[in-house]
């Protein structure tokens, strides 16, 4: 399809050259914190990566049992290693896209994302639409579809998210989304490394299960979307 870019998201050489086994060795427990669905497999990968900063942190909360603030701490070594492990990898920072607004249903039939991005024409804050990849999957160009394939041992979900636009401009925001009648094009593949356990496994009051799981998703395994490919 003409327009198709795939951003340079595969295998990077240096996870298998025996001369950079450290290298390998790191991404492979990023991938492990990243994965891990019990606090004990979490804090077991976890443990060497973090900062000394980080570690104090997080013991100074357990401590006094502010489990909200531990929590926050985590957020934040979460986006770090997602962020180190497209270092390893090499892939360019034009790959990656903050969430800004999280998912969230718009209208009666449609869920909708604002992401920051620094790619192509969709720069700054853009409104995707969700859909599914296995309902689209026969508009995706096979190229598109290969550079997926070559990575998907890595996501933990994969999503088609379609730009909304109104006269030509991309919208920004939900708020500007509700106002005006929109159309998607310009598609995008993109994915999510993962974010490890619900709340890093802690056992917090039932009042705060709610809103810390609705936040972990924005700010923590969610809060960072790794572009795969981009066509118009």
């Amino acid at each position: 399809m003409e327009g198709l870019k795939t951003f340079p998201i595969k295998q990077h050489p240096m996870n298998v050259a025996k001369d950079n086994s450290k290298v390998s060795e790191e991404s492979t427990i990023i991938l492990k914190v990243l994965k891990s669905h019990t606090k004990e497999d979490f804090r077991n990968a976890v443990d060497e990566l973090l900062t000394e900063e980080e570690r104090d942190l997080i013991d100074t909360a357990e401590g006094l049992k502010l489990f909200p603030q531990a929590i926050n701490v985590f957020d934040d070594v979460i986006r770090r290693l997602s962020i180190r492990f497209a270092e390893l990898m090499g892939w360019p920072t034009s790959a990656l896209a903050d969430v800004i607004e999280p998912r969230k249903k718009v209208g009666t039939k449609h869920h909708y994302v604002t992401l920051n991005l620094h790619s192509r024409n969709l720069k700054g804050r853009v409104v995707f639409r969700i859909a599914s990849l296995e309902t689209v999957v026969s508009r995706i160009p096979v190229s598109a579809l290969r550079a997926l394939d070559e990575t998907k041992q890595y996501w933990q979900r994969v999503v088609y998210l379609e730009p909304v636009f109104h006269q030509g401009k991309a919208i920004r925001s939900f708020s500007e989304l509700k106002r005006l009648v929109c159309r998607p094009k310009d598609p995008v593949i993109a994915a999510y490394l993962g974010g490890g356990p619900l709340n890093y496994g802690y056992q917090i009051p039932y009042s705060l299960t709610k809103s810390l799981a609705t936040r972990k998703r924005s700010k923590s395994s969610y809060s960072l979307v790794f572009l795969i490919a981009h066509w118009d």
